[in-house]
């Protein structure tokens, strides 16, 4: 696969070292560009006023996530549904 040959620096540049939320509002609010994955995104479409998504569905950005099961015998039953809940929406996006 080939890949831009682009350094990331310089003014047009700015990482966040924050989380995909936070990094989606940095980009709303100084009207940028960033990637994102589709779950994020869809959670946080309300809170932005950018037009949106400019490309998607390139197998170049796949970015698969992975799960991995802890002991739900002890974790509170809220939080047991509620990752059942999001794993569903993962799926189906």
């Amino acid at each position: 696969m080939e890949t831009g040959n682009i350094t990331p620096s310089g003014t047009w540049y700015q990482q966040t070292g924050s989380g995909m939320a936070e990094t989606l509002q940095v980009a709303n609010q100084k009207l940028g560009y960033t990637l994102a994955d589709r779950a994020t995104y869809i959670f946080q479409q309300k809170n932005l006023s950018f037009a949106g998504t400019l490309v998607q569905g390139d197998k170049k950005l796949l970015n698969l996530y992975h799960v991995m099961e802890g002991n739900l015998r002890s974790t509170p039953e809220s939080i047991v549904q509620e990752l059942k809940r999001l794993l569903i929406l993962s799926y189906l996006l």
